[in-house]
């Protein structure tokens, strides 16, 4: 991906076959493609193939960039912890924020093992795999041209199949929570967020919400 001073921010994957475990994260290259800068935000994982056991959550970083500006947050962290950097890939600041522990329900694990039987990994995977007790502190995270954040959370909103999002403002300091109806897909830009939902019909709505800033 090109950045605005002129950088790239590319996806660095460390593997050995014969080792248990791969790992990736995020670095910035110079216009000549020579790396500048990893980013901290690293991720690990077992090697399907050699370890003894594979986690069925697939664990990756949520990053979103502005005009100079990169913000990541690494799901293996405990806590909610969002890094922000420069566009050479300097740290500049942390935002932390306590979350709730969300325990992946049972129908959850289901669903995923029932979409990897119909791959050709299966049989490789199928007396090695496991799921983790907590889903991460995040969902998804976005932000939007002021350098606002909503940081979408696997905790449940106040009505069936809505979600928590915490929002924090320019500074990095939490403001509040909104509970939204889970969506295909979001954007926030201008103060609005907007979602793009699918009704019970099969067919998909564009749903805006105007956010109101203190």
């Amino acid at each position: 991906m090109c950045l605005d001073n002129g950088n790239f921010l590319f996806e660095e994957i460390e593997f050995d076959p014969e080792g248990k475990e791969m790992s990736y994260h995020l670095i910035i290259l110079d216009e000549a493609f020579d790396k500048i800068k990893a980013l901290d935000g690293k991720v690990t994982r077992e090697n399907p193939l050699q370890s003894a056991r594979y986690n069925l959550f697939d664990p990756y970083f949520s990053y979103q960039i502005t005009e100079d500006r990169i913000y990541l947050v690494n799901p293996q962290q405990e806590v909610l912890e969002i890094e922000l950097y420069n566009l050479q890939g300097e740290l500049l600041k942390k935002i932390k924020k306590q979350s709730r522990k969300i325990k992946i329900p049972e129908e959850y694990e289901q669903k995923i093992i029932n979409s990897m039987r119909e791959g050709s990994m299966w049989d490789l995977l199928k007396d090695k795999v496991y799921m983790q007790e907590n889903f991460p502190p995040l969902k998804s995270l976005y932000v939007d041209e002021a350098g606002r954040l909503l940081v979408e959370t696997y905790e449940k909103g106040e009505n069936p199949g809505e979600y928590m999002l915490d929002i924090f403002n320019s500074d990095g300091v939490f403001v509040g929570r909104k509970s939204l109806k889970e969506a295909l897909g979001r954007k926030f830009k201008n103060s609005r967020m907007y979602c793009a939902h699918e009704k019970e019909s099969g067919y998909q709505e564009l749903a805006v919400y105007k956010m109101k800033w203190k």
